[in-house]
């Protein structure tokens, strides 16, 4: 038995070549979906908070709103600057009213998923002091003192600041606290344009 589909659910039906705005209804699901899962994620890191839970599962949810908030922002902001990929990034940014200055949490998320390796290697073989693998933490400080008692600055692959809601990026801050603002403000763009595309 054939698939019964709502018609707005298909892409590339019939022989004419479709405009480029064609796909833009499915970009604004892509979006809002994204962000949803981001936000459910930010939901679950909010709660593990509120209970005061410390474990380290807490990371399976941090990554899974890094990524969401990476994969709009790879969609907003195209790593390519030609042809259809840029066109996309600013036919959507347009449509959704997303300037240059919009999402930044967002592209930084982006920008630690997709240069973690290098990144990595930069803080583990460029770096003096001690690279801690993840941990989550009321407040973190960049120096830590070491069971011999010397002094060293630090760094964190990850670490979940619990009393500000920061995420600490090896040596970068993310709240997300704005970042979940960020993706809310974008998924609701997104679902009233899909609604009206």
């Amino acid at each position: 038995m054939p698939i019964e589909l709502n018609r707005t659910r298909i892409i590339g039906k019939g022989k004419k070549p479709a405009p480029a705005s064609a796909g833009n209804h499915f970009y604004f699901e892509e979006i809002a979906l994204q962000a949803e899962f981001g936000l459910r994620a930010y939901g679950e890191i909010r709660d593990r908070i509120d209970r005061g839970d410390k474990d380290l599962s807490s990371f399976a949810f941090c990554q899974l709103l890094l990524g969401s908030a990476a994969i709009v922002s790879k969609i907003l902001f195209p790593s390519s600057t030609r042809g259809a990929a840029k066109s996309r990034g600013q036919r959507l940014r347009s449509a959704l009213a997303v300037g240059g200055d919009t999402l930044v949490s967002a592209r930084r998320a982006r920008n630690y998923v997709e240069h973690f390796d290098e990144r990595l290697d930069e803080h583990l073989f460029g770096r003096d002091g001690v690279l801690i693998h993840r941990v989550v933490i009321e407040t973190w400080e960049s120096v830590a003192t070491l069971d011999d008692g010397r002094v060293l600055s630090a760094r964190a692959i990850q670490a979940l600041e619990i009393s500000t809601r920061t995420l600490v990026l090896l040596d970068e801050r993310l709240s997300l606290d704005q970042l979940a603002s960020d993706l809310t403000r974008i998924r609701d763009a997104a679902r009233l344009a899909a609604s009206s595309a």
